[in-house]
């Protein structure tokens, strides 16, 4: 996870909101991935909406190719990569795994994704509510719905998270893109929207 850095105001009711991100993120991973009982090649309904009538046993991760775009591999441990751009201003974290065990689910895997920043964050809940945005990662030949928070740092850094927690498994996942100034961060975040997408088996 990158290091501590700040979210700008994003509205006028949020003007002057600042969150200093954790820089680690303490997530639990098994050591082997338990089966899943839906059968190979099964799409399923990724959207909010869908999220109730998921299987407990579908544990949606994140695959990627960024190293086809360029990019290096950083770091690696279980359930988590980092990669870093071409000359080294970005980095690109891409985690899948169980959620924090303290990341309460009530069905709506919406609300789940927001206590899931807040946590990545150490922001209030109802800040992430307020920020956060709807957004989607390519799953197959469908969308699988995210919730981002994106900003800058008072040094020029940009910076952009993504998330989704799955309430029925208790699985999630979350990009993060960081940016130190001068780096270009429009291209780094469309190889990161181009070269991530979701599978389930």
């Amino acid at each position: 996870m990158r290091a501590p850095s700040t979210i700008a105001a994003f509205a006028a009711a949020a003007a002057a909101v600042a969150i200093a991100c954790s820089g680690c993120v303490q997530v639990q991973m098994p050591d082997e991935v338990k089966a899943t009982a839906v059968p190979k090649g099964t799409v399923l309904d990724l959207t909010w909406s869908g999220a109730e009538k998921l299987p407990e046993t579908v544990e949606p991760v994140l695959e990627n190719t960024l190293e086809d775009a360029g990019w290096d591999l950083k770091d690696e441990r279980i359930g988590e990569r980092s990669y870093k751009d071409s000359n080294g201003s970005c980095v690109a974290t891409i985690h899948s795994g169980p959620k924090p065990s303290d990341v309460a689910t009530d069905g709506d895997d919406k609300k789940a994704t927001d206590r899931y920043l807040a946590k990545l964050y150490g922001a209030p809940e109802a800040t992430v509510n307020q920020i956060g945005k709807n957004a989607t990662y390519v799953y197959g030949n469908e969308k699988a719905d995210i919730r981002s928070l994106q900003g800058a740092a008072d040094d020029g850094a940009k910076w952009v998270t993504s998330a989704r927690v799955f309430s029925t498994s208790g699985y999630a996942f979350f990009t993060d893109l960081t940016c130190a100034a001068g780096g270009n961060f429009d291209v780094a975040f469309a190889d990161l929207v181009t070269h991530v997408s979701v599978k389930t088996d």
